[in-house]
């Protein structure tokens, strides 16, 4: 794989879901290290979709846990430096290494001619390219002071589905050559898109847009749906910490989704935040005197490593 280095700059990246994301620095202080790196190559992409950033402290002596960070946007638009920079800070202060990825992005729900378009980008390409971004982290971290055996996914939104679904189906990382032990755990915080065949049939658009309408493609891509294999394969999954928030209708696909981890006999972390919006809760992670979501997500990270 020709791995090659980018350079990160300011600026606005237009998304295919019509509307704009601003891309910040997000550089470190002294004594921090910030690469971006390309994790694949793929023609007609634009290289910056398939690009992770990494913030890591100065060499030490001992690996440090790896916290793999997948940003929402509905599948259709975000980027990995949105919100990040207290993600950043709070991490770095764990001495924990960050990564945080891009994927490509599907377009966005208004554009009926793309969306009806075989090629378009949808599942599964949204979770191949994390599953790509975890491989080459895997492979490459120990340059950057990280421990390939201690890797956590966190997402938020679209990028706390992507996270579940890689925590919760093993071959994502298996045919990449990522023994799925090193998954320690998994934070999905404030989705609910976890059957994502019954929001197809629903007929909710953004999940139309991201998945289509192939009812295998659709159980394939729901979470729900390997965890309920996971019991029977007698699997054994990372741990969870789920943020929780929203409607009784939201709730109660989180629940659900907890349940069948439970009964596949994962360790599962429930978090309420009800006192949070759903963009809130993201951008209150690592916000100074926050004293819901930023120390329970930590105190599960410390458990897992």
């Amino acid at each position: 794989m020709n791995l090659r280095l980018v350079i990160a700059t300011s600026a606005f990246v237009v998304t295919s879901c019509t509307a704009f994301s601003k891309a910040s620095q997000g550089g470190p202080g002294a004594g921090l290290t910030f690469s971006t790196v390309e994790y694949k190559e793929l023609a007609g992409v634009d290289s910056n979709l398939l690009s992770l950033d990494v913030y890591a402290k100065g060499e030490g002596d001992e690996e440090r846990p790896v916290v793999i960070w997948v940003h929402g946007g509905a599948w259709c638009l975000g980027d990995k430096t949105n919100s990040i920079e207290r993600k950043r800070d709070l991490f770095l202060e764990q001495d924990w290494v960050l990564v945080s990825v891009n994927y490509r992005l599907s377009p966005g729900p208004l554009q009926f001619r793309e969306r009806r378009s075989p090629d378009r980008v949808k599942y599964p390409d949204h979770n191949n390219d994390v599953a790509d971004a975890v491989a080459w982290v895997y492979r490459n971290i120990e340059a950057y002071g990280g421990d390939k055996s201690r890797i956590a996914l966190v997402g938020h939104s679209a990028g706390a589905h992507l996270v579940s679904l890689t925590g919760t189906k093993p071959d994502l990382l298996e045919s990449r050559g990522v023994p799925f032990s090193a998954l320690q755990g998994v934070a999905t915080i404030d989705t609910d898109a976890y059957d994502v065949r019954a929001d197809v049939e629903e007929g909710i658009s953004m999940m139309l847009n991201a998945f289509g309408t192939d009812a295998a493609l659709n159980d394939d891509a729901s979470p729900l749906f390997h965890a309920k294999r996971a019991k029977a394969l007698k699997l054994e999954l990372p741990d969870f910490f789920m943020g929780k928030r929203g409607t009784k209708r939201r709730t109660r696909k989180m629940e659900a989704f907890a349940g069948e981890l439970k009964a596949a006999e994962a360790r599962v972390v429930e978090f309420d935040g009800d006192q949070y919006s759903h963009s809130g809760i993201n951008k209150s992670i690592g916000k100074e005197g926050d004293q819901g979501i930023t120390p329970a997500l930590i105190q599960f990270l410390k458990s897992v490593f």
